[in-house]
């Protein structure tokens, strides 16, 4: 909910900043991304620290920076609003050979791997092999990537290959303080076209299982 002009007020005026403070009235409600002020357009720019003389009196006090590109801005974003990033060609080709997706941060994929290698041993003695484990290669060359934006926030990734089998499969974790699976769901299905499908942590017997049948 953001606040109307009656829950706050300018205050201080520098050369390209004002300085305003919020009413009680204003209290658990975001401040609004611009103000107009003496015919020039501000954009909130952070929550300041409270003056000795505000404490007690007012709920809130924020800087804001005046926009160059003038009064007429276009409207802000409205929230919701899904924007894809087109990726690098590098990054394009990076994910096109991936069999499968498997979503897993470091601690997963560090427990993965011992739980891999314990089950790999099970029986290797005797030429057989644990149905829910498979030799396992690391690729290094990981990297990290923009997937778009989601309300104006970044939503960006962390991705590495994995070989199972010989198969490279794609991890990924999530990097950035606003994630949409969603996204990055449609992401991999336009750009890691080979892929059959999605897997998480829980769910690596299954990914394992169904290398096998390829």
């Amino acid at each position: 909910m953001k606040m109307v002009e009656a829950d706050y007020k300018v205050y201080g005026v520098g050369t390209s900043d004002i300085s305003v403070y919020a009413y009680f009235s204003g209290a658990q409600k975001d401040w609004p991304p611009y103000i107009e002020y003496c015919e020039s357009l501000y954009r909130f720019n952070s929550n300041e620290v409270m003056q000795p003389w505000m404490v007690g009196d007012y709920s809130g006090h924020a800087k804001y920076l005046i926009c160059p590109e003038g009064r007429h801005k276009e409207p802000e974003k409205p929230n919701g609003l899904r924007i894809m990033t087109t990726p690098h060609e590098s990054t394009v080709e990076y994910l096109k050979p991936c069999v499968a997706v498997l979503e897993a941060n470091r601690n997963e994929q560090s427990w993965l791997y011992q739980k891999n290698s314990e089950n790999l041993s099970v029986n290797k003695n005797a030429g057989e092999y644990n149905y829910y484990a498979a030799e396992w290669k690391e690729d290094l060359s990981g990297s990290g990537f923009e997937v778009g934006h989601f309300a104006g926030e970044v939503v960006f990734i962390s991705i590495q290959r994995l070989y199972l089998n010989n198969h490279p499969v794609l991890v990924w974790y999530a990097t950035s303080k606003v994630v949409d699976y969603g996204m990055i769901d449609d992401f991999f299905k336009k750009y890691a076209v080979n892929s059959l499908k999605s897997y998480d942590a829980s769910s690596f017997s299954n990914l394992v299982s169904k290398l096998r049948s390829l």
